[in-house]
């Protein structure tokens, strides 16, 4: 299989340069042109032919973000992985290039002290998610075939709590979802989105805007009502019961887990104080997050359904469930909304729940 061409775009010479090389360490990635600038990096992608692009924002002569349209009007389906800087005004300019159609971001290293960290954890992320923007971590087609349709005596006969989890994709996919969900929805929406701490209060409220139920970040203990609660970042996100009440906390991180805020630790508190009444929408994304969660889920008679691949961005999180033999439904992202409402309504004796 031919290499991975990459073009950088980032007005830094020693990003530039130290990016180039940590890729090029990869048996399977070859960078094939650097620029300077957006108007350079769009003129680049013409000659080159990259398979994938990594755009910084900020840049001379033409933006990251004026860049990024110009490419997209000539290539729709071109894998752009934008530099973010780890600032409030970084994360803002991250969510607007993910609405304009850049496919995921990574944070820009510090040049500054714990550079080899920095490093590190740069390629860390960017590697793997190149891989699956690319095609390299592509799932196998007929997975779909594992749909494991639930036995009803197995099936709890309503949802008192949805979770949707979601990565590479997953801002965009939310923010078409969850504006659907009228303000009077009666059980509480936990989103779990693989995102910077920074990026999540940039993504908070952009769907405050968005959205007719609340929106709150998950942080320090709470009731759990009606709303929507994004996990925040570098914590895990639990529930838990306190007297007659379920309460939704964020906690330290534990050192050995892999995923933060993760899907599986999520899921275990919340089997712990809904048992099965619980539904989980596993969305767009890469990676095993949530995988061994959807399992004690399903094993409790919750009800686990995943995205499909045609209209998810990287088919990932969403096969590896498949492949467990957990999932009860695949559907289209537009088709999650009404499966919600009907389960959701099943358990409620007025129809607070419009088609949307």
């Amino acid at each position: 299989m031919p290499n991975i061409r990459i073009l950088i775009v980032d007005d830094s010479s020693p990003i530039r340069q130290t990016i180039s090389s940590l890729l090029t360490e990869e048996d399977d990635m070859q960078v094939v042109g650097i620029a300077p600038n957006g108007r350079m990096g769009v003129e680049k992608v013409t000659q080159v032919r990259p398979d994938v692009v990594l755009l910084d924002i900020e840049m001379p002569e033409m933006d990251g973000m004026t860049a990024l349209k110009l490419i997209r009007k000539d290539h729709a389906n071109l894998p752009i992985i934008m530099f973010s800087a780890l600032t409030k005004k970084g994360a803002t300019q991250t969510l607007e290039a993910l609405a304009l159609g850049a496919d995921d971001y990574v944070a820009k290293p510090s040049m500054q002290a714990n550079l080899d960290e920095a490093l590190e954890n740069c390629k860390n992320e960017l590697v793997p998610k190149i891989r699956a923007l690319c095609g390299r971590a592509a799932a196998d087609k007929t997975l779909a075939a594992r749909v494991q349709p639930a036995n009803p005596a197995r099936l709890s006969s309503h949802a008192d709590v949805v979770v949707l989890t979601a990565s590479t994709g997953g801002p965009n996919a939310l923010a078409e979802l969850l504006p659907r969900f009228p303000a009077n929805c009666p059980v509480p929406i936990i989103v779990v989105q693989s995102m910077l701490p920074l990026l999540v209060k940039s993504f908070v409220e952009k769907l405050q805007g968005q959205c007719r139920m609340k929106v709150l970040e998950s942080g320090a203990a709470q009731p759990l009502l009606p709303g929507i609660y994004v996990a925040t970042g570098q914590k895990h996100t639990v529930v838990e019961r306190v007297g007659n009440e379920i309460h939704i906390v964020a906690k330290e991180s534990v050192a050995d887990n892999q995923h933060v805020p993760s899907t599986d630790i999520l899921l275990q508190s919340l089997t712990n104080a809904y048992g099965g009444n619980c539904l989980v929408g596993v969305l767009t994304g890469m990676g095993n997050n949530g995988v061994k969660g959807c399992e004690l889920v399903r094993s409790l008679g919750g009800e686990i359904l995943v995205q499909d691949q045609a209209s998810s961005k990287v088919w990932g999180t969403a096969s590896a469930v498949l492949e467990a033999g957990v999932a009860h439904g695949v559907l289209p992202l537009n088709g999650f909304y009404d499966h919600i409402r009907r389960r959701i309504l099943a358990s409620k004796s007025s129809p607070v729940l419009a088609a949307s």
